[in-house]
Formats: C-alpha cells, sequence, structure tokens
C-alpha cells in the first residue's frame, strides 16, 4: 500500500503543488499544505476507490487550503455566519454587483488622496495601520481613521435607505472595521460579536460594509499584484505571477491571454485555480517581440466575475535577470520591476533566496523576513505609482531592490 501511494505522490506531486500556488498565492505557504496534502492522502490511502488520481489529490489538497482560509478570513466564518443570519440579505454579491463596482471606482477616483492610499494598502494589502501611518508620515490612529473615513464614504454607494433606522451609539468609528480586519483583541472581538447579535442598526452597518468589501474585493485586479522571485544555487530564477482580471464585457469569457516577454520560457499556467494547457497564439502582439499565449477557462466567467490565473515563467539563462557571483561565494541581485504604471495599486513582491543561503544586505529593507521553510523570503510592499514620483529618478520602475547574499561558507 505504501509504495502504491509513494508512486501516485510522485506523479501528481507537481500537479498538486501548482494547484496551491495558484490558491494561496504564497510559495512557503503552498510548501507547508503540500506536506500537510502528503500526510492527509498517506493517512486516507485506505479510502481511495480508484479514479483519477489527480483529482483525489486535488480535492484534498483544495480542502486543506479552504480550511486554512476559513482561519484567516477577516473573522471566524462561524461568527460571520451567525450574525448574517439575523441581518438582511444586503451583505450577498451578485451579478449587479458590477454596476455597483464601476460606481465605486468613480468614488474611490473622488477620495482624498491620503484616504485612497491608506484604504488600498489596508484593503488590498493587508497592511497594518504603522506600516500605513510610515508611508503617508503620520500616526497610527490618523491612518485608521482615514482607512474609516474612506469606508464611510464608498459606503453611500451600497448603503441602503432605509428609513427610521436609528444609529446605534456604541459602535461607533472604526471599530466594526477593526473587527471585520481581526484586529482586536478576543475580548474586544467577543463583547462585539454580543452586541452585534443583539443590535439592529449594527448589523444593518456590517451588512453594508461586507457587502462593500466584497464588491471592493471584484477589483483586486487594478488594485494588488503579486509576483515571487525564486531564486537558485546557480543565481537563475523562476517568477510566479498572479493575474485577476475583472470581466467588463457583456458576454463571457472563456479564453485567457496574455504574453510572454522575448526569450522568456513558460513553465506552468493555473486558471481559476485548475493546472490547463497552453498554445501559442497567431495573433501578432503590439510590440512585435512578445509572443502571446492563451488557453481556454475550465468554465467561463460571465459580466462581472473575476478571470483568475497564475503562470510561472523563467527569463533566458544569463540575462540580466539573474544573480551575479562576486567573491567569496557571495551573490548580488538587483530587481526591477514597474507591474502597471499607471494604477495606484499595492504591489506585492517577494524574492526567496537559494537553500541555505544567508542574508547580508538589502536595500530597501523589507517589510516582511520569512525562514517558515528554511529559506529566506523578503516581502515587499509598495504602493505603486507613489514610489515613483518620491523617487523622481527612472520614471520606468516602481520598485527597485538590492540584495547581497552567502551560499555555504565564505572564503
Amino acid at each position: 500500500m505504501n509504495d502504491r501511494f509513494e508512486r501516485m505522490w510522485e506523479s501528481n506531486r507537481d500537479h498538486v503543488r501548482r494547484i496551491l500556488l495558484a490558491l494561496t498565492e504564497d510559495i512557503d505557504l503552498t510548501e507547508d499544505l503540500l506536506q500537510d496534502t502528503y500526510l492527509r492522502a498517506r493517512a486516507g490511502m485506505s479510502g481511495f476507490r480508484g479514479g483519477s488520481e489527480k483529482a483525489w489529490l486535488a480535492t484534498i489538497a483544495r480542502n486543506l487550503f479552504f480550511s486554512h482560509a476559513r482561519h484567516k478570513s477577516f473573522r471566524s466564518e462561524e461568527s460571520l455566519d451567525a450574525i448574517a443570519e439575523l441581518a438582511d440579505d444586503s451583505s450577498r454579491v451578485d451579478s449587479d454587483d458590477y454596476l455597483m463596482l464601476l460606481s465605486l471606482r468613480e468614488a474611490m477616483n473622488g477620495l482624498d488622496s491620503a484616504q485612497r492610499e491608506a484604504l488600498i494598502m489596508r484593503h488590498y494589502g493587508d497592511c497594518g495601520y504603522e506600516e500605513i501611518a510610515e508611508h503617508l508620515s503620520c500616526t497610527p490612529t490618523t491612518a485608521k481613521h482615514r482607512v474609516w473615513r474612506a469606508m464611510q464614504k464608498l459606503r453611500g454607494v451600497v448603503a441602503s435607505r432605509e428609513e427610521g433606522l436609528v444609529q446605534c451609539s456604541q459602535l461607533r468609528g472604526p471599530k466594526i472595521i477593526d473587527w471585520l480586519y481581526d484586529a482586536l483583541s478576543q475580548r474586544e472581538s467577543a463583547a462585539i460579536e454580543s452586541h452585534i447579535t443583539l443590535c439592529a442598526p449594527c448589523r444593518k452597518n456590517l451588512a453594508e460594509i461586507r457587502r462593500l468589501s466584497a464588491i471592493l474585493e471584484k477589483d483586486q485586479g487594478n488594485r494588488r499584484i503579486c509576483t515571487l522571485i525564486d531564486l537558485d544555487a546557480h543565481g537563475c530564477t523562476t517568477r510566479y505571477v498572479w493575474v485577476k482580471r475583472l470581466n467588463e464585457d457583456d458576454e463571457p469569457v472563456r479564453t485567457f491571454v496574455w504574453h510572454r516577454r522575448p526569450g522568456w520560457e513558460l513553465d506552468s499556467l493555473a486558471l481559476q485555480g485548475q493546472p490547463v494547457d497552453w498554445r501559442w497564439s497567431d495573433v501578432q502582439e503590439k510590440e512585435p517581440e512578445f509572443k502571446r499565449f492563451e488557453a481556454e477557462l475550465p468554465t467561463p466567467v460571465t459580466r462581472g466575475g473575476t478571470v483568475d490565473a497564475m503562470f510561472i515563467v523563467r527569463p533566458p539563462v544569463g540575462s540580466h535577470w539573474e544573480a551575479q557571483p562576486l567573491a567569496n561565494n557571495v551573490w548580488h541581485y538587483h530587481h526591477k520591476h514597474s507591474p502597471f504604471p499607471e494604477h495606484q495599486a499595492v504591489f506585492i513582491v517577494t524574492i526567496r533566496l537559494p537553500l541555505a543561503a544567508k542574508l547580508l544586505n538589502v536595500d530597501p529593507a523589507p517589510q516582511k523576513i520569512s525562514t517558515r521553510t528554511g529559506r529566506v523570503s523578503l516581502t515587499w510592499r509598495v504602493m505603486t505609482g507613489i514610489v515613483r514620483e518620491e523617487l523622481g529618478q527612472d520614471m520606468d520602475w516602481q520598485f527597485e531592490a538590492d540584495l547581497d547574499y552567502l551560499l555555504g561558507s565564505g572564503g
């Protein structure tokens, strides 16, 4: 039985890994969940009744991811669902939300610049108030109130106009948003949950904010950009790119289309969390050196829905996209990137060092350094456009980083 399982796992491991990468947007979390999938599947092998091995393992992996996501999302689903049952259905997301999203985009553009940046960083970048305050040169309290005021202004687009609803005096200001973002202590959260279950105005308040958050999430493709740069022991890089696109057309989207940089190799493509086959297109790109590829979506995406893609690409060997050896086993890597120069968004870029590498220097300092799976990962959260203006230098690059690391022991 064990030999049979090990053969099954080795044959499908990469497939499961790509599914988890597409779902998590986090390579360290992917490695953790991949190990959990292995253990769960190995323990449950006696229950496998035949059929598609890939589908069986993929189901286990997805269930583990969704279980993890439930614990990480705003508040526990149990608390949210119990309260939602008492509220009306205004927090539901349906096809009409596409038109509301267009209104929200216009309202977002009309926000004060500091409020808009604070909201983008908090909602799309998961930035803490201290980080937002540092970026905006204000106090964390001011950053918190800017997020709240931005949400209050946007709520006017989704808020109901029910007459006679008295506003509650016990739950004012940004506390309810802090509760949704899980930024309160257990004691404070329990008190809020107890109050909301008994207070109709606060349930209405919660329903509208949840609906607003859900609709804003549909615009993630324009507000949040994720890239992972994975370095190996030879200085070569593999780039993981996560793309979300809102379908703004009347017709369903059935085909995903993207383009490849000159000389880059496309290693893998996943759509809607499912690895798929792709094909090169005969359609000529505006820039002749770029080559277009496309693939069929597992399920067509109707207007207002999101096309979710993850692809893995490798730059040409020997190009400037690779790390360069210096002396005494020290390597230098320079990265520069402009994901969407015309968009104000949170650009989240992670650079993962090779196995057993020791970080020596890095500039600018990342917001997060992780060693969870035995490899150093450095993550930056950057407001695109804003960085370009502040630097006042090379207008073509919104983010640049330099780092030195040691492989093995120095001479």
